[in-house]
């Protein structure tokens, strides 16, 4: 496993994470793939030779055992991709503080975990890709408030460590997906507020291709498709106009 080019990912278990486990095992890296669920992780590894492989239960939250999983390791990495988190939406009102609070301590100091223990196990050429979400790039309606707060805090965070990477030789790519088909969205799909039909759906196997591409290629940022990276501008220079637009079109 030491001669070839190793990859860690979190999430690994289901959506985006999963996919790209099947698309770097498929461009011959070998992968350590962590994830919360047991029965899925041994479904995950029950689909590849036991050599190129490596999976590990672990919660992004216990930092702790974490790192000590990182150190017992030993080796270095030639790609981390961070796809893990979680999704809550609901109006000021049907949340509560510990929707905020899950999504913060899963989402932003999952983040902040992982990076920090991987920091010097990753090879100087290396990358790191952290899957942010483009809903914190702009106000979305439909009661993202926690969710998009704990991305833009990704985000925000990255942008502050991409020098200190860049010094270790380590490049970053903050990621902007927008919506995916993961069994996190459909096991809630009936529920979803409308703004989930102003936008194309992607399938996870096309967005984990994305990531991998722009990460490798040492882009900054990674958009699901070049319109929403053109949106994200658009929002940018004009929030206001956007979300009248937006809104616009939903309701039409």
């Amino acid at each position: 496993m030491y001669n070839q080019k190793l990859a860690f990912v979190t999430g690994a278990t289901s959506g985006i994470g999963r996919a790209i486990v099947i698309e770097l095992i498929q461009m011959d890296y070998h992968v350590v793939a962590i994830g919360r669920d047991d029965n899925r992780l041994r479904e995950l590894k029950e689909m590849f030779r036991p050599e190129v492989i490596a999976t590990i239960k672990v919660d992004v939250c216990d930092f702790e055992t974490l790192d000590k999983i990182i150190r017992a390791q030993n080796i270095y990495f030639d790609l981390v991709v961070h796809s893990a988190g979680i999704l809550r939406i609901g109006s000021l009102d049907n949340t509560t503080r510990e929707d905020a609070w899950i999504c913060m301590e899963t989402n932003y100091h999952g983040t902040v975990n992982v990076i920090t223990a991987l920091r010097h196990h990753i090879k100087t050429g290396g990358h790191i890709a952290v899957v942010s979400s483009i809903g914190c790039l702009t106000v979305l309606p439909g009661g993202f408030a926690s969710y998009a707060s704990s991305k833009s805090a990704i985000a925000t965070f990255c942008e502050h460590i991409r020098d200190e990477l860049r010094m270790k030789g380590i490049r970053l790519t903050v990621v902007y997906p927008s919506i995916i088909a993961t069994p996190m969205i459909k096991n809630i799909e009936s529920t979803l507020p409308p703004v989930y039909r102003a936008f194309g759906w992607h399938s996870a196997e096309h967005e984990a291709r994305q990531i991998i591409s722009d990460t490798l290629r040492g882009r900054k940022t990674s958009f699901t498709t070049f319109s929403d990276r053109l949106l994200s501008m658009i929002a940018n220079l004009a929030p206001r106009t956007f979300r009248g637009i937006l809104t616009w079109w939903i309701n039409r």
